[in-house]
């Protein structure tokens, strides 16, 4: 093995790369100072392993790199590379020739290659160990080191010749291997002291896991509850959610075969009204031969008498009709009744959560000042604890002193005899003291037992905090989920409510039109009226069908509603204006009955117009009005349009034109001054008894109209129906 090439780059003096190529024999390097021949021989030392900057000639190990000169800029690293011939195999490795590269940065780092693989600075080592060539080694000699060498210890001779026996390696290897047997002594010592902390610790830790165990299965346990809780109450939620959706099916279908059958008896009633008309028409014929055809005027009045009864029969199924929308009307007013309890159950939920979180505020705060309490009585008794062992060692070592000088005034009883019963004395004073030390010191730890008892306990109630905190928070969640239930049902019913559910169509849209800013309604009497719950029932029975007028500011404002329902083919509706229509006068009992109602503002005195002053019958057509007067009374019961009616002429047949003659004159005063009136039949009817009356007119826009007997009217109202 020899040294083949020399490779520098950076190093020192050699700023740019230079390469020395060595052949077998002696090499000599000359040259005047300064010229940088130590430069190779430190580069050797260095790209071997060495790591004493001193060593080569510096005072760190950035030194080494190119510092720079007048003309050159300094480098950022230095590389040396050592290639030696291998072919005898002194190295052991497989290749023919070894380079050996080193490189180092400014920032420190540092990089080591053998045959251009990345390798640490210990492989190099361990590859040059035993052959002469190491950093320590004798193959590199120095200025002054022969001398060095002679000078020093056999000691320090030792090493070399060592190095030149090849026992280094193994005697590093000792060093190691013996370095890692002290290491793993003192682990080992560590670990035993570790195993017996363990040891210690098993025990407690052991019942820490058993009640880790336990709590895990507890609350794997409660966890398994809660999801089967959590499942019946979203299969019991669903169920009611499909019992309400199947339940507004039915209603839908129920409605949507109220209205075919609506549908089907205006379809009856708007043949009726032909029917009445073509009988109107033929009255009107009538009456100009009613001299000459008395007898034939009966019969067409008994026509007209089979006419009224086959429209009672309608108004009766028109009644069943009203009686099936009280009955919707009904459950919708249930339905309200549960969105109102949800939104109390709401309510009260939101009171629990917040008495639940102040109860968890006060809990945790007391428990936050008794755990700071405790603490700073565990510090006390610990300080007055200490404070006494110090007392009782103190005590202690005087009593051994006290012995000693005992021991030692033996030889001078006589003399010290008095000191002796002095000194008796002290002793039992100090054991006096000492059994004083003694019962505080059992207090002492009496009153840490205590402590200790009373922090246990606290734990405990800690501990129970911490479950009822639990309890709580699942109780929270659980009202709150009934919270989220309560509010979807909330929404669902005002989502009716916005819909205006159960009212009729026409209604509907009168109401929808009044949200859109449609001027002059009040809304519907379903809406207006609030009474005790116990009187609902009654109320509702009374009022009927009634429950769906709609009441308006004036006639204009229900003109304009019907104009509207007309525009847009919408329906029906009846209403009520609030200035043509007056309260008949009650009763004494019936002023009781409505003084229990309650009302809003100016639709105080409607209740009883909508309960029993407009009879189903007397509503008509617009432009169609009933003259009638009562019978047996000189003024109508109620209010409304009156008109005046002549007195009584002599002679059936001279009554029979007079009769007809005013009820025409009537009919065209009252067209005059309601305004032009769309067309559909004429209003007429009043009854042959001489007695000077009133003529009381109802509207309805949009029903049947006929003629009537002021002896069945009874009382009514003005009426208006779209």
């Amino acid at each position: 093995m020899y040294l083949k090439r020399l490779e520098l780059v950076g190093f020192k003096s050699f700023a740019d790369r230079t390469e020395l190529e060595f052949v077998p024999g002696v090499t000599a390097v000359v040259g005047p100072n300064g010229s940088g021949k130590s430069n190779v021989s430190d580069s050797i030392r260095w790209v071997l392993g060495e790591q004493s900057a001193k060593s080569l000639r510096g005072a760190k190990m950035e030194d080494i790199i190119f510092a720079g000169s007048d003309t050159r800029k300094p480098l950022n690293f230095a590389e040396v590379t050592l290639t030696l011939d291998n072919t005898d195999r002194s190295l052991d490795v497989e290749y023919t020739e070894v380079s050996v590269t080193r490189r180092v940065y400014r920032s420190g780092e540092s990089e080591y290659y053998i045959n251009n693989r990345a390798c640490r600075l210990k492989d190099i080592m361990e590859l040059f160990m035993d052959t002469g060539l190491g950093k320590e080694a004798y193959s590199i000699i120095g200025q002054g080191k022969i001398e060095e060498i002679l000078s020093t210890k056999a000691e320090d001779r030792r090493g070399i010749f060592e190095e030149a026996a090849g026992i280094v390696k193994y005697k590093t290897r000792k060093r190691e291997a013996e370095k890692k047997l002290d290491e793993t002594e003192q682990n080992l010592v560590r670990i035993h002291d570790i195993v017996s902390e363990i040891n210690e610790q098993i025990g407690p830790l052991k019942e820490q896991a058993d009640t880790a165990r336990k709590y895990n299965e507890l609350r794997q346990t409660l966890m398994e509850h809660e999801v089967a809780l959590y499942v019946q109450q979203i299969e019991a939620a669903h169920a009611k959610w499909e019992e309400a959706s199947r339940r507004v099916q039915e209603l839908q279908e129920q409605l949507a075969l109220q209205t075919t059958q609506a549908s089907k008896r205006e379809a009856d009633l708007e043949q009726a009204r032909f029917h009445v008309s073509q009988i109107d028409q033929s009255i009107e014929e009538l009456q100009q031969v009613l001299l000459s055809v008395s007898e034939e005027t009966e019969k067409v009045e008994g026509q007209r008498e089979v006419l009224k009864e086959r429209l009672r029969n309608l108004a009766a199924n028109r009644q069943q009709t009203m009686e099936q929308m009280h009955r919707i009307t009904e459950k919708r007013h249930a339905v309200e009744a549960e969105l109102a309890e949800g939104e109390q159950l709401v309510e009260e939920t939101k009171q629990r959560m917040d008495d639940a979180q102040a109860s968890l505020k006060e809990a945790e705060d007391q428990f936050a000042a008794m755990l700071q309490s405790l603490s700073d009585d565990v510090e006390r008794l610990k300080g007055d604890y200490f404070e006494k062992l110090n007392e009782m060692a103190n005590l202690r070592n005087e009593i051994r002193h006290q012995q000693q000088l005992s021991q030692t005034s033996q030889a001078r009883a006589e003399r010290l005899e008095l000191e002796k019963e002095r000194l008796n004395q002290e002793e039992a004073a100090r054991q006096t003291k000492l059994a004083e030390l003694n019962v505080q010191l059992q207090e002492i730890d009496l009153s840490i037992q205590e402590t200790l008892t009373r922090y246990k306990e606290t734990i405990e109630q800690i501990r129970e905090g911490q479950a009822r905190l639990e309890a709580s928070r699942r109780e929270l969640r659980q009202w709150e989920q009934k919270r989220e239930a309560a509010k979807s049902r909330r929404d669902l019913l005002r989502e009716m409510q916005a819909e205006f559910a159960g009212f009729q169509q026409g209604v509907k849209e009168i109401l929808k039109a009044r949200e859109r800013g449609f001027a002059g309604i009040h809304g519907a009497v379903a809406e207006l009226v609030t009474v005790p719950e116990e009187y609902e029932t009654a109320v509702e029975v009374a009022l009927g069908g009634a429950l769906q007028n709609v009441v308006v500011e004036d006639e204009a404002a229900g003109r304009a509603a019907i104009a509207y329902l007309k525009q847009h083919n919408a329906g029906r509706a009846t209403f009520l204006p609030l200035d043509v229509i007056r309260p008949r006068s009650l009763q004494a009992d019936e002023k009781r009955l409505l003084s229990r109602t309650g009302r809003r503002g100016r639709h105080r005195q409607r209740i009883g117009l909508v309960s029993g002053d407009v009879p189903s019958h007397c509503r008509i057509p617009v432009g169609q009005c009933d003259c009638y007067r009562n019978i047996g009374a000189g003024q109508p019961r109620g209010a409304g349009a009156e008109l005046p009616l002549p007195r009584r002429h002599a002679g059936r047949g001279h009554r029979q034109r007079r009769r007809f003659h005013d009820r025409g004159r009537a009919e065209k005063e009252y067209d005059q001054s309601a305004g032009p009136q769309p067309s559909g039949g004429r209003a007429g009817g009043a009854d042959g008894r001489d007695r000077r009356g009133h003529c009381r007119a109802y509207y309805a826009y949009g029903t049947t109209g006929r003629r009537t007997q002021a002896d069945r009217a009874g009382a009514g109202a003005a009426s208006h129906t779209g």
